[in-house]
């Protein structure tokens, strides 16, 4: 203040840019990307924000969609902010399926990690649609393989055994599309039909999860 009522120049440094070092600078010069990362902020009446990085690269990301029908976005710090709020529900309503289900996610997002499921930059590699393919999946197979709740066991059991032996037709669907621009009918405000289209073209999949 005493700088600033002199009329001096003066830099301010605030809570929101020390939370971009925190999520988005180190991230990415750890790991290339800020969308890997989770920030977690506890709020004072006992909730929560979940919070990934990468926004920033949107536009580039939705102007090759348009253009190449290639979503290179990576929802990895999406999938560990899903878990983390559902461990985080579980926790403070004392809900045991919701734990359940968190720690499914986790275990999803690993798979991501260990089989290298995460989106390639460029057309005709997998991108956004496969990852989400591959998520899906291996939270299926880790509620159906998990001996707390019978009843999600069973219910995941046949979709987990659906998406595994459609797999490569799954895949290949999401290849076959890339290359050619799309129509999302907008840009802030996109046409949910068309949009539909674009990010869902698998029937084999469109049927498992409806």
């Amino acid at each position: 203040l005493e700088t600033i009522t002199k009329g001096d120049s003066t830099i301010a440094i605030t809570g929101n840019v020390l939370r971009d070092y925190l999520t988005d600078l180190f991230p990415i010069l750890e790991l290339a990307t800020s969308a890997k990362m989770l920030s977690i902020v506890k709020l004072m009446n006992g909730g929560g924000l979940f919070e990934t990085g990468a926004g920033g690269s949107a536009p580039k990301h939705v102007q090759q969609l348009v253009e190449e029908n290639h979503l290179r976005w990576d929802s990895l710090g999406e999938f560990c902010a899903l878990g983390e709020s559902l461990k985080f529900l579980g926790e403070a309503k004392d809900n045991a399926r919701a734990t359940i289900l968190g720690e499914a996610v986790e275990a999803a997002t690993q798979g991501i990690l260990d089989n290298d499921r995460s989106p390639g930059r460029k057309v005709g590699q997998p991108d956004n649609r496969d990852s989400h393919f591959w998520f899906a999946l291996y939270w299926a197979e880790a509620l159906a393989a998990q001996d707390r709740d019978a009843d999600l066991a069973r219910h995941f059991a046949p979709i987990a055994k659906a998406l595994r032996d459609a797999s490569d037709t799954i895949t290949g669907d999401f290849a076959a599309v890339q290359g050619s621009a799309v129509d999302l009918g907008g840009y802030y405000h996109t046409d949910p039909k068309k949009t539909a289209s674009v990010m869902r073209p698998s029937a084999a999949l469109n049927g498992i999860i409806g």
